[in-house]
């Protein structure tokens, strides 16, 4: 096989999720308080993993370029309608040449996709359908004792959220039930339904009699016109395997060959037909797939985690819970409702609650409450704001409004540098040490410009809330270099260290309280 480079595609993203709910609430210590959150939450399409698992029997000879061409503009359409869709290749091998092997394994369509469809190579003519189904479901091995031997490891890698199919082409019902070294039709089924696959099958007919004998081109056209299939030895088999995996066609049934006639109704197994001479007409599974991936339904549960230092219960939906969730459906808004509860020992606290919201187990949107118990000064209020959480990449946090700058913490209020002395047999203090007195005023005589006046004033201006000016006032001190036997510095040092103290009291008086998460976010 020869083949085209594809072109990796870039899906579009999701729209993100927004959680919202009130930015802060103020509780009353032991009393209940209603609370409501609303996600609006945009359609997540599902991501899409198509295996491929071609017939590579000798009959396959002649057409095996020309299916891999349609298959290849299959990736491409798909791509090109913006569906996330990641790709792979196996074979559906013989007991007389190699009974399965994986080529590509599933990944955004590219080098290895296109190296993958290059390696396929005929060969026997007895197919391995069991085996070679049972290994796409389990990687298992064969051993090898009645025919060619199948290395383990070989199943492909799906995604964890995707829609999970696998694309059989062939030309034949099954081949291996008499191969010891094959399960049985229930085994594989059952390994298949494990891994959460559907199988979607092409039965290539080829002509094999007069006109009117099942299994030769006139009876699929005949069956074509009038919207149904040919019953071939290959269909039953290949819709047995359909209808046990839970692949069906979708509401309005499916035209699989495009020339507008609806040969699968509507709940019937997704088998289409084609013959070797329509094998370049395989590009209209595009719109097969793209309906079959359209007409699936994801269920998740979608759910609130809330941790926090105050209590809460949910009243609608239970456990803060929307247990069955169709993700793939338009904009949807779903409501949570309950209540919180802080004790009488968290009165005067502010209790930050962070609010996570999860499609199953990923985190889409995120929020945090402020929450006050009891009483608290507006000052506190003021200053307080409810810490941010990075977002979910991809989904970014919903962003609290803040009522005010964050608070700063708790510590020593920082004191300027202090100015440069003044010279030597100066008395006035450094330019900029002191503010200017009010006009009009004047200090007491003495009182400001002594040392223990000016220690005494620093005292007094911080306790007043005035640190700044406490600090100006004690510089006023340091008009010289006084002796450590001097009374004037053992009176200047006490006075820093009033002031300083005062300070802290002031600082921690106003800062308001936090508790610290018993449950921090991980």
């Amino acid at each position: 096989v020869e083949m085209g480079p594809f072109a990796t595609p870039s899906p579009p993203q999701p729209a993100p999720a927004v959680l919202s709910g009130p930015g802060a609430v103020a509780l009353e210590p032991g009393r209940n308080s209603d609370i409501t959150f609303s996600l609006n939450l945009p359609r997540r399409p599902t991501p899409l993993d198509t295996y491929f698992l071609l017939d590579t029997s000798n009959s396959f000879e002649p057409d095996l370029q020309q299916l891999a061409d349609g298959l290849a503009d299959v990736v491409r359409g798909l791509s090109a309608d913006g569906i996330d869709a990641w790709f792979g290749v196996g074979e559906l091998g013989t007991r007389d040449a190699r009974r399965y092997r994986r080529f590509a394994d599933l990944a955004p369509p590219g080098i290895e996709l296109q190296r993958g469809f290059e390696r396929l190579r005929t060969g026997g003519s007895v197919e391995s359908h069991l085996i070679a189904l049972h290994q796409t479901a389990t990687g298992s091995g064969v051993v090898g004792l009645s025919g060619p031997a199948v290395a383990p490891g070989q199943a492909p890698t799906w995604r964890e959220h995707s829609l999970r199919t696998v694309l059989v082409v062939t030309d034949v019902e099954y081949g291996d039930e008499s191969d010891p070294e094959a399960p049985g039709r229930g085994a594989v089924y059952d390994a298949l339904l494990a891994q959460g696959i559907q199988v979607i099958a092409l039965e290539v007919v080829r002509e094999g009699g007069d006109d009117g004998v099942p299994g030769g081109y006139a009876a699929v056209e005949a069956a074509d016109a009038a919207s149904t299939t040919a019953p071939t030895p290959a269909r039953r088999d290949l819709e047995e395997l359909a209808a046990a995996t839970g692949s069906f066609a979708p509401a309005g049934g499916v035209d699989c060959r495009g020339n507008g006639t609806v040969e699968i109704a509507e709940g019937d197994p997704m088998v289409c037909t084609t013959t070797e001479l329509h094998l370049a007409d395989t590009s209209t599974l595009v719109g097969v797939l793209g309906r079959v991936l359209s007409a699936q339904v994801d269920r998740q549960p979608v759910r609130l985690r809330l941790r926090g230092d105050v209590a809460v219960s949910a009243a609608a939906p239970a456990r803060w819970t929307h247990p069955a969730v169709d993700v793939k459906r338009g904009d949807q808004a779903l409501d949570f409702t309950g209540s919180l509860r802080c004790a009488e020992d968290q009165s005067g606290e502010l209790l930050p609650l962070r609010v996570d919201a999860l499609v199953g187990a990923r985190t889409v949107a995120s929020t945090t409450v402020q929450v006050s118990c009891g009483s608290i000064a507006p000052e506190d209020l003021s200053g307080s704001r409810p810490p941010t959480e990075p977002g979910i990449t991809g989904q970014p946090a919903v962003p609290v409004p803040a009522t005010g700058p964050a608070p700063q913490a708790a510590g020593l209020i920082p004191v300027p540098p202090p100015p440069g002395l003044a010279p030597i047999g100066g008395t006035a203090p450094a330019v900029g040490s002191a503010p200017a007195p009010a006009p009009g005023t004047a200090p007491a005589p003495g009182a400001a410009t002594s040392p223990a006046g000016l220690a005494a004033t620093a005292a007094e201006r911080a306790q007043d809330g005035e640190p700044a000016l406490a600090h100006a006032a004690l510089q006023m001190t340091a008009v010289r270099r006084p002796s450590t036997t001097d009374p004037s510095w053992t009176l200047w040092g006490a006075a820093i260290l009033t002031g300083a103290a005062a300070g802290a009291r002031l600082h921690r008086h106003r800062q308001p309280k936090t508790r610290t998460m018993r449950n921090p976010p991980r």
